[in-house]
């Protein structure tokens, strides 16, 4: 048993069963993806069309305080639409990649269509207390940032794949397994996004056109390879059964806030 938990975390290993991900569900990401890009067009279209009726009631009326009103009703609601549709897009993506089960993208769509609140949630709770620790993470030259997305680079299997911990509970458990092989995750990711950056460098860098043309294809590569190489490191570890809040970081992160405040 000891040995097959150790060939589970060779890097040919795991390059090779990310690999074999990639190339499985390729077109299901694309396709999730394009409509990513779809949603981002009709958006960019929707506010001119928004902003000039704005501009129109504002020249019909002339009444600044009621073209301002409408201003900021219409922004907050688009970018709450945004918001949630960024978020689903994002979970329908790693439902198409990691899924046990291959599901179609309709089929990745409707499954996490009702996660979504919770994900914006665990989004917001996660931004905040990572802005709280921007005090820290300036005096310790950004090593404090660096700690925590290594320790949330897992918070989006962990959320989809565990029945949605309420709130930022998946952070932590997201923190709790990163630990589990810190040093052996943290040299595996270097190792990979090392590797990829090089040959992207290479390739780029290249007078030969055809090996240039290459780059696009290897950008457009690396975003799955990259979600499938951290979920089969993501399986090698267990889930723990009681979570950890690291309550010292969280005082840190309220007292960050207290002092940015405080200065600005």
């Amino acid at each position: 048993m000891a040995k097959k938990v150790t060939d589970s975390w060779k890097i040919e290993t795991l390059v090779k069963k990310a690999f074999d991900r990639t190339k499985q569900r390729f077109l299901s990401y694309i396709f999730v993806y394009v409509i990513g890009i779809g949603i981002v067009i009709l958006a960019a279209i929707a506010l001119l069309l928004l902003s000039g009726i704005i501009f129109l009631i504002f020249k019909a009326t002339n009444l600044p305080i009621l073209t301002i009103l409408l201003g900021v009703v219409v922004g907050t609601g688009f970018i709450g639409v945004l918001i949630y549709l960024g978020a689903w897009i994002q979970l329908s993506i790693l439902s198409v990649m990691t899924d046990e089960k291959r599901v179609s993208v309709n089929e990745s769509l409707k499954k996490t269509r009702p996660l979504v609140p919770g994900f914006i949630v665990l989004v917001i709770l996660n931004g905040l207390f990572i802005a709280g620790l921007l005090p820290f993470g300036f005096l310790t030259l950004f090593i404090v940032f660096i700690l925590w997305w290594i320790w949330g680079s897992m918070v989006g299997f962990v959320y989809l794949h565990q029945k949605q911990p309420k709130g930022i509970t998946s952070l932590w458990i997201s923190r709790q397994m990163v630990n589990q092989n810190f040093w052996g995750i943290v040299g595996r990711m270097l190792l990979v996004g090392g590797g990829l950056y090089f040959i992207t460098f290479i390739l780029s860098s290249s007078k030969n056109a055809l090996l240039s043309a290459l780059v696009p294809i290897i950008s457009i590569l690396i975003g799955p390879f990259i979600i499938s190489f951290l979920y089969e490191m993501y399986k090698n570890l267990s889930v723990p059964k009681a979570v950890e809040k690291p309550k010292v970081w969280v005082t840190l992160s309220v007292i960050g806030w207290v002092i940015s405040i405080v200065v600005f």
